[in-house]
């Protein structure tokens, strides 16, 4: 069945899933039911789940991803010179917040750390 249907099929519940998440907010770093909830969906679906990644966080971790392009709004950047990007995070400490938020500010310090594994995955690669 192509993909659209497939979607059509599924909106019902979609929508269910997001109507129980937000009639259940939490705050950043505090999501522990939906956590849970993202969890669970991950695993019903076959997808090896990792708890605690970024202190409330679900991540489901597939072996044979295929290649995407996320991040699209840097990604435009890409036709013209090539490369990739990371994410760096500050992780929860003191003064921490959501990336997309008036008080949000860069620790200029994590940067070592970003740059070492960025350099790290380019020599794995590389070697390949």
């Amino acid at each position: 069945m192509p993909l659209i249907p497939r979607i059509e099929n599924l909106k019902d519940e979609l929508t269910g899933w997001r109507r129980d998440i937000h009639a259940h907010p939490e705050l950043g770093f505090q999501e522990q039911r939906t956590s849970d909830v993202v969890a669970k969906k991950l695993a019903e679906f076959g997808v090896e789940v990792h708890r605690g990644v970024g202190k409330t966080g679900a991540d489901g971790v597939r072996r044979d991803p295929a290649l995407i392009m996320a991040s699209e709004d840097f990604s435009f950047m890409l036709n013209e010179v090539p490369g990739c990007y990371i994410n760096i995070g500050n992780g929860d400490g003191e003064g921490a917040c959501e990336v997309h938020n008036p008080s949000y500010d860069f620790n200029d310090q994590a940067l070592p750390y970003g740059a070492s594994f960025f350099a790290r995955l380019v020599e794995k690669r590389l070697s390949k």
